[in-house]
């Protein structure tokens, strides 16, 4: 009688934890099913605009500083760092005012290297409407990962999701992220 009472215990356990399994990999699903799985990545041209629902944005130059070592105490703990300054040229294409605030995330990005700014030179944070300003963003760089041949500024999915957000959503609705890069 024993031998049969742990044979149904075993039974219902293995019948519990099969039913636990079940439900968290439906609702894994069901929670998971619509998000994007894959990015569609714009890559704009050195020289050329990103076109925006309502802002346009131009690379107008990129200029290098001299190389600052940092000497962090051992052999261990050397850096050597380049300045970046990217000046871009912002326009608003809309009848209305355009929150600009956004583009503070702008990343710098080299190779598998990004970095953000903490140093942008920003004048108004709203631009007017069919106004244009010029954005200075200045970057520090590790100069280990400094590759000029393949340098971009990247308009991330957050920056898009305030400044296009028609066309994230219709790339959403696609089953994708969308995001932009500027070569540099």
């Amino acid at each position: 009688m024993t031998k049969h009472k742990n044979n149904s215990k075993k039974k219902m356990l293995f019948f519990v934890s099969f039913l636990l399994l079940f439900l968290f990999s439906f609702r894994f699903y069901t929670v998971n099913k619509n998000v994007p799985k894959k990015f569609h990545i714009m890559h704009i041209k050195k020289g050329k605009s990103a076109r925006l629902e309502n802002v346009e944005i131009r690379i107008l130059e990129k200029n290098l500083g001299q190389i600052k070592h940092i000497d962090g105490g051992n052999k261990d703990d050397q850096y050597d760092y380049l300045p970046i300054s990217i000046i871009l040229e912002v326009k608003n294409k809309s009848n209305h005012s355009q929150n600009l605030a956004p583009l503070k995330e702008l990343a710098l990005a080299s190779d598998f290297y990004q970095t953000q700014t903490q140093d942008l030179d920003f004048p108004a944070f709203t631009l007017a409407k069919k106004e244009k300003i010029t954005l200075t963003l200045n970057y520090t760089i590790d100069s280990t990962y400094y590759n000029k041949h393949n340098l971009n500024l990247v308009v991330t999915p957050s920056i898009l999701q305030s400044l296009n957000h028609q066309k994230v959503l219709k790339v959403w609705h696609q089953k994708k992220i969308l995001g932009i890069t500027l070569e540099l």
